[in-house]
């Protein structure tokens, strides 16, 4: 194994103090780190300085790619200086201009694409891969970063700059370990692999409460009391009822928003009711509309429940349009957690993972076969010609509820409200001139002089 740092684009692998260099990388952590030391005594070693470009290859594979941002400088023995030195990975370059932008009606790798020309011209987009259309989406005043996160949480995806700065945009199911590890392929170190099961976030009796679903168009009739002119309704209908008065059609109007003489009755969406401005006594009323139903449903699973107790979850989520979806979601829910999760960890030599990828571990000792999310991997050269990799695992069972929510997601249109408006403001360079005068009568006799009357004019003076 062969490993080289790169500073500024010269070879600086031989004054960097090797048990010192550590690279770590984690899932919800928004940049990758590097950080070394550097001793200096003399003429050896050198000086490093803030933004100065790192790359760190291992076996000319790029592990690291970024710059320096941060350099603590200690005096040792009064001869010899210490730097240790933080490198934070490109993403931070993203940050550099802030993105005042709307879009309409385009799709995640449209906008990519259009923030990346505009506001990071040094990176590339060949990674990223998200055809979901986005109605509305604001950006005021954000980083890209914080725009790609954004987005990210919107579609239930997953992003990453990579060390040659191509943006990854990705579906987490696509992001797959180059390898795996069993009892016998010798990609984790002897005696590394740890696996843990617990309890912490059991879910065993799901409760999903969504939005309304639109029912059957149905009628409601009623017979209108003495001096009646409000009707309670039975039904939150969707949109404005028809309303018919003994077989008559009459005009409809909002309450609050229809003015009185536009209309014969006014129906409240909120309050569920229908008023008249005249009494209805007597009178058959029919009103027809499309009714409104609260999305509730709730699912045990009876083996997790017999084996561990009930352990009941309730989740609200006003983007579940129909009890299909959030029976679809409760059973995605079952589906992850009724057992528990599963946390693992394990130490390899094998370059290539990255937190955020997915690894199958399969042990036939341990009794697992599994596939986990990498969440943190540590990368800690041992010698100049070898490293290790630790990594820190967590469960996949989690992946259908994932999934679910990105096929849910590409049947609706993602619109965002924003209560601020997207102000430029333009800064223009204006100049006003103005010269004043002051013209004194020219002497004609010798001192002592004898000064006359004199009026003030605009910007002159004149005799009088």
């Amino acid at each position: 194994m062969n490993i080289t740092i790169t500073i500024a684009g010269t070879d600086r692998t031989n004054d960097i103090v090797f048990d010192s260099i550590q690279k770590t990388d984690a899932v919800n952590e928004e940049k990758d780190t590097l950080v070394f030391s550097v001793d200096k005594y003399a003429s050896r070693g050198f000086v490093p300085e803030v933004n100065q470009e790192v790359v760190m290859e291992v076996d000319s594979v790029k592990e690291f790619g970024g710059a320096i941002t941060q350099v603590k400088k200690s005096l040792v023995d009064g001869q010899r200086v210490v730097f240790e030195v933080t490198c934070c990975d490109y993403t931070q370059f993203l940050a550099r201009k802030l993105v005042l932008e709307s879009y309409s009606n385009k799709t995640v790798d449209y906008i990519i694409a259009d923030l990346i020309s505009k506001y990071a011209e040094d990176f590339t987009g060949a990674n990223v891969d998200c055809d979901i259309t986005i109605k509305t989406m604001l950006f005021n005043r954000m980083s890209v970063p914080e725009c790609l996160e954004k987005i990210a949480k919107e579609t239930g995806y997953y992003w990453y700059v990579d060390y040659d700065k191509d943006i990854h945009f990705f579906a987490q199911e696509d992001n797959v370990a180059p390898f795996g590890i069993t009892d016998s392929n010798g990609k984790s170190l002897r005696n590394s692999l740890k696996i843990t099961d617990n309890l912490d976030q059991i879910r065993n009796s799901v409760t999903i409460r969504g939005s309304e679903e639109r029912g059957v168009e149905r009628t409601e009739t009623y017979v209108g009391t003495t001096d009646q002119m409000i009707f309670p309704l039975a039904n939150k209908f969707a949109e404005e009822p028809t309303v018919e008065v003994d077989g008559m059609p009459v005009d409809v109007g909002v309450d609050y928003l229809t003015k009185e003489e536009d209309a014969d009755c006014f129906w409240s969406y909120e309050q569920k009711s229908l008023r008249f401005k005249a009494s209805m006594a007597a009178k058959k009323v029919e009103i027809t509309g499309i009714p409104l139903f609260p999305i509730l449903v709730k699912i045990p699973e009876p083996v997790s429940i017999n084996q561990y107790g009930i352990y009941e979850f309730f989740k609200e989520d006003k983007s579940i349009t129909s009890r299909a979806e959030a029976y679809q979601y409760a059973t995605a829910q079952l589906n992850g957690y009724k057992d528990g999760v599963i946390e693992g960890e394990f130490q390899t030599d094998t370059a290539g993972l990255r937190s955020g990828q997915i690894i199958n571990v399969k042990s036939d000792l341990m009794g697992v076969d599994e596939d986990f999310l990498i969440q943190r991997v540590t990368f800690k050269p041992q010698a100049k010609d070898k490293a290790i990799w630790s990594v820190r695992l967590a469960t996949m069972r989690t992946m259908g509820i994932i999934q679910l929510l990105q096929d849910l997601i590409r049947y609706r249109t993602i619109k965002e409200f924003d209560p601020e408006n997207l102000l430029t403001l333009a800064q223009l360079d204006d100049q006003m001139t103005m010269t004043d005068v002051c013209t004194v009568p020219k002497a004609t006799t010798a001192p002592p002089y004898k000064w006359g009357a004199f009026r003030w004019g605009f910007g002159t003076w004149s005799e009088t």
